[in-house]
């Protein structure tokens, strides 16, 4: 048994007092909770950007739909005029609630470019937070030696 040291790949290191490992575990545990809340939170806005986009895909497509069902209406009935007397009531209608599905997906499209937007954003925190975390774990787990370059005497007599 080794006192105050530990073999580490073959190589014997002073062995570090217990402060470090309960800060660097403080301080690795920090970092994982972060990045893990801001995957949370990416991933939440993604999803709100996925449900955006099926939801003014199915409004399109509902919206068409009511087109072709408004045109097969006016082709029977023989009338294309709104104002008509006897223009077909499911007509009329079927009119309202495509413009209302058009003013719709006018809403959700905004939306949409508001929720991509906020996506981009935590999507770059997530990789701010990964760096950072990985870097402040990095930085405690190998602290950086900072020496002075020590000059020679040698190279000081030569360097007249």
């Amino acid at each position: 048994m080794i006192s105050r040291e530990t073999v580490f790949h073959g190589q014997v290191q002073p062995k570090r007092p217990r402060s470090w490992s309960r800060g660097l575990l403080k301080i690795m545990i920090e970092a994982v909770n972060s990045t893990q809340n801001q995957r949370f939170e990416y991933e939440e806005k993604r999803q709100q950007v996925n449900d955006l986009e099926l939801m003014i895909a199915d409004f399109r497509r509902m919206a068409n739909d009511l087109d072709q069902q408004i045109k097969i209406e006016q082709q029977t009935s023989g009338i294309s005029d709104v104002n008509h007397f006897a223009y077909p009531t499911f007509a009329r209608a079927a009119m309202t609630r495509r413009d209302n599905l058009r003013s719709s997906v006018a809403e959700l499209e905004r939306r949409l470019d508001r929720a991509r937007q906020e996506a981009l954003e935590a999507f770059e925190q997530l990789k701010l937070s990964e760096t950072a975390g990985g870097l402040e774990a990095h930085r405690q787990v190998k602290p950086v030696a900072r020496r002075k370059p020590q000059r020679h005497i040698g190279s000081l007599a030569g360097g007249r």
